[in-house]
């Protein structure tokens, strides 16, 4: 416990120092615990900030690399060839719908992982993109109602 007190009174006494360097009025009848120099630039003075020796203050440690202004953004990235974008599940969805047998519910469900009230809802959605979507009565009693893109949004007026 000692030696952290003695720690304590060493920095303050190497503040006080640092400031008399400076001419800085201290009072000497004061504990020095609630004091604060006044009128001081901590900014400018090297001795009391610490700043690293032979940096100029405000001095960019980026010195001589390129800016990142536009004209060099992007200039270290790798020239590789990207890969294509994954097929979304709304893409895969809509293949399917564009089949000339279109797909049922099963199907779609299959194809993307989705359950039937998500697949329906995706419906929609192509629905509102402009999509024409007819629902075809199962030819099959054993299988569900098809469905197909009859026409598209370019079409769609």
């Amino acid at each position: 416990m000692a030696a952290k007190e003695e720690d304590k009174k060493n920095k303050r006494q190497d503040v006080l120092d640092r400031l008399e360097r400076m001419g800085v009025p201290i009072p000497k009848d004061s504990k020095l615990r609630n004091w604060r120099p006044s009128g001081l630039d901590f900014a400018r003075d090297t001795s009391v900030t610490g700043s690293k020796p032979g940096r100029t203050p405000g001095a960019s440690r980026y010195q001589g690399q390129p800016s990142s202004g536009p004209e060099n953004r992007g200039a270290n990235m790798s020239k590789s060839t990207s890969t294509p974008p994954r097929e979304t599940k709304t893409a895969i969805l809509r293949k399917l719908l564009s089949r000339k047998a279109g797909a049922d519910l099963d199907a779609l469900q299959s194809a993307t992982g989705w359950q039937p009230h998500s697949v329906r809802a995706a419906m929609s959605g192509l629905r509102k993109a402009g999509y024409t979507i007819d629902r075809a009565d199962p030819a099959k009693t054993s299988s569900g109602a098809v469905y197909r893109i009859t026409s598209g949004p370019e079409s769609a007026t």
